[in-house]
């Protein structure tokens, strides 16, 4: 299978830089465009709903923190040596929300990082999404 469009879901950690350039690699002799998600699961403000676009000018008067994220999603892409297609910040349950980013960028491939440390495998939301999502999902270990 050719992926064309690879949607990365990111935690803003230094690990998300690890997961990122292993998809380039994928990326890159396949020409797939690539895709970044954070997800912040804290957030509950009615103001902040759904998928926002860090590319818009006007996002920072919408919800302060965006900035914030958008400054973070761009120092792990700054020196890629690739074109990164969408910045997006999606607010809720990543599990839940997940296919309809997926339709809305035209994605066929979900890659995620997987830290093997045990109290991160008892929050771990893998599971969900291997049960929720609609494409492909490509789970890397990060090694510690």
């Amino acid at each position: 299978m050719s992926y064309r469009h690879i949607l990365v879901a990111v935690d803003l950690s230094e690990n998300s830089r690890r997961i990122i350039d292993k998809v380039i690699l994928l990326a890159k002799p396949l020409d797939a465009k690539v895709s970044l998600i954070f997800v912040d699961e804290s957030a509950n403000d009615s103001a902040f709903s759904g998928l926002i676009d860090l590319d818009l000018a006007a996002i920072e008067p919408m919800h302060p923190s965006l900035k914030e994220f958008a400054n973070k999603l761009n120092a792990l892409v700054v020196d890629t040596n690739y074109t990164i297609e969408n910045q997006f910040v999606m607010q809720g349950d990543l599990s839940a929300r997940l296919d309809e980013t997926v339709a809305e960028v035209g994605a066929d491939l979900i890659v995620c990082g997987h830290d093997n440390g045990f109290w991160h495998r008892l929050a771990s939301k893998h599971h969900e999404l291997v049960n929720n999502v609609s494409i492909d999902l490509l789970v890397i270990p990060i090694d510690q």
